[in-house]
């Protein structure tokens, strides 16, 4: 193994004992993985950094003490009230001047290192050009004169250049960006999402080149777990183009993955569009209509797809579809077949996919009768097996009736109410009065009494328990209503129950809700305002803890 030099890529100011040792330490860690030939690459690399160096007299040097004195008068005159001598002050004067030829040289120096970098990327075959900038840019490579995110943008554009570089085989930069971005030892490049997007626009190249190779790479970095990942597929929110090149790309082979990628195409050219003017979101549209078109194809005519590929198909269609389109009238009885055969535990995971056959599919046929029956069993069950719990000290209070009611009526009702984020069809007026409303208020009006006889000393906890759990607007403002009617007898009953009760309610107000969302917050917030009156006149001492809710985060550092 060639040696780096013990000061390579070492910044050129002075650093701390500290700073230095964590900084040696990262830059051995990068190398000891290198190749010999990587190593000969980057040792006249780090030689020329060496001499680099834009300083004209080292530091600490007695204009840069002057100039220390002065400004520490300048910025905090009570701790330094005594004006420094003339001399000391022209000193400081000289040591400004030189800052600024030392920063007008650092440009330069800085315009030369661009210049030897662009010489090495384009002297060297692109994809180990792009391994020595990559490792320059994981140490990271200190800036001379431009701010550090200013210089990552232009790293970033040299690497891009070698990733583009068709000289060299699309499947040797493809390697070379995979073997960096799983590189030992937690090493990252931290620029933004230059890289990932990078990755997946050369996935696409890959798959339309070599389709074996690219399904192989998908084998093994899709939907894993934990870092480093090679596929991100947050980024792709800002190309939903990409995202369904890919899903062409991959159809064949892997289907499973081309349903994700339409998927996503769907979802990202929607959001992308309502951020538009209607003139300039018509290519979106085209691409949503494009992908949901792809989507019913593949999943309604004999693609070999698993059920939960054909699933997450189905509930995209069921939000982004076009009911005028032919293929709306099949969505329902293929659902049904597919949720018909999937175990029970399966099916309760599927509750939104079941409330939108019976919302979107014809009221009196048979597909949509069955689904409303499963889906009253599946809930029944997934209802009937909670027990009453007391109340829980904790930060994270839900409890396991909040968090059933919550997934129970976010699924069944969201689709319900015309929200931003309710999940319902995009094309269409939400259907606020469906008959899924009142079965599900007798429902959960049903759990709370069952609830309250098991733990009557707790029950206004029991009720805001619930409450918080629910997600539609219209029960929500019902149960406060119903909470303000029996708090004062309950209060008499037990003025502790009603403090730790009070309390819950104003702790919601710490939750962070979206627009749609925030009259959540405003009730919680008017119910505290005209119970505390009530508990206090009960019981001081259990006002004080619900009033210890007032303020509260989920975050201690907010």
């Amino acid at each position: 193994m060639i040696p780096l030099t013990p000061r390579a890529f070492l910044p050129h100011q002075e650093l701390g004992n500290e700073q230095r040792v964590e900084l040696i330490r990262r830059r051995e860690g990068l190398f000891a993985h290198c190749t010999e030939a990587e190593r000969l690459r980057l040792a006249p690399l780090a030689q020329a950094y060496a001499g680099l160096d834009p300083r004209l007299l080292a530091r600490p040097n007695l204009f840069s003490a002057c100039a220390a004195l002065v400004n520490h008068h300048r910025i905090l005159p009570w701790m330094h009230p005594k004006r420094p001598r003339l001399a000391v002050r022209l000193l400081a004067r000289l040591g400004e001047a030189l800052h600024r030829m030392e920063a007008w040289r650092a440009r330069g120096l800085e315009a030369r290192l661009h210049d030897l970098l662009r010489a090495t990327v384009r002297a060297d075959p692109a994809d180990e050009a792009f391994v020595s900038l990559w490792l320059l840019r994981a140490l990271p490579l200190p800036a001379l004169a431009s701010h550090p995110s200013e210089f990552d943008k232009s790293l970033a554009a040299l690497a891009a250049e070698c990733l583009d570089d068709a000289r060299v085989p699309l499947a040797r930069r493809f390697a070379a960006l995979q073997r960096c971005k799983l590189w030992p030892g937690g090493a990252r490049w931290e620029a933004g999402n230059e890289l990932d997007m990078q990755t997946w626009r050369l996935l696409c190249q890959f798959a339309e080149e070599d389709g074996d190779a690219a399904s192989t790479v998908v084998d093994a970095h899709w939907q894993v777990q934990g870092a480093p990942t090679l596929l991100n597929i947050h980024v792709l929110n800002a190309d939903p183009q990409l995202a369904y090149r890919l899903a062409m790309a991959f159809q064949s082979r892997r289907p499973g993955f081309a349903v994700s990628m339409l998927c996503r195409s769907v979802w990202d050219s929607f959001y992308l569009a309502c951020r538009l003017a209607p003139e300039g979101s018509a290519a979106l549209q085209q691409i949503m209509d494009a992908s949901c078109q792809c989507l019913a194809d593949w999943t309604l005519d004999g693609t070999d797809l698993a059920p939960e590929a054909a699933l997450e198909a189905l509930d995209h269609l069921f939000r982004f579809g076009d009911p005028a389109q032919p293929y709306w009238a099949r969505l329902v009885p293929h659902c049904m077949a597919l949720l018909r055969a999937m175990p029970a535990e399966a099916q309760v995971r599927r509750l939104r996919c079941l409330a939108a056959l019976c919302v979107y599919g014809e009221p009196a046929s048979p597909g949509v009768t069955e689904a409303l029956h499963l889906l009253k069993i599946l809930v029944d069950r997934r209802l009937d097996a909670l027990q009453a719990q007391p109340p829980r000290d904790s930060w994270f209070e839900f409890s396991d009736v909040g968090m059933a009611v919550g997934e129970v009526s976010g699924a069944c009702l969201d689709l319900l109410e015309p929200k931003q984020m309710s999940g319902r069809n995009v094309r269409v007026a939400a259907p606020t009065e469906h008959a899924l409303l009142p079965w599900l208020r007798a429902r959960f009006q049903a759990l709370q009494q069952r609830l309250i006889l098991a733990l009557p000393e707790h029950e206004l906890y029991t009720r805001v328990d619930l409450l918080l759990g629910l997600s539609h607007e219209a029960l929500i403002r019902e149960h406060h209503q119903q909470l303000h009617e029996v708090f004062e007898g309950c209060a008499l009953r037990a003025p502790v129950d009603a403090g730790m009760a009070l309390r819950r309610v104003i702790r919601y107000c710490g939750y962070s809700q979206v627009d749609d969302e925030m009259y959540r917050r405003e009730l919680c917030q008017q119910t505290f305002d005209k119970l505390i009156p009530t508990l206090e006149r009960i019981s001081t001492t259990d006002a004080a803890v619900a009033r210890s809710g007032i303020g509260w985060s989920p975050r201690g550092d907010i």
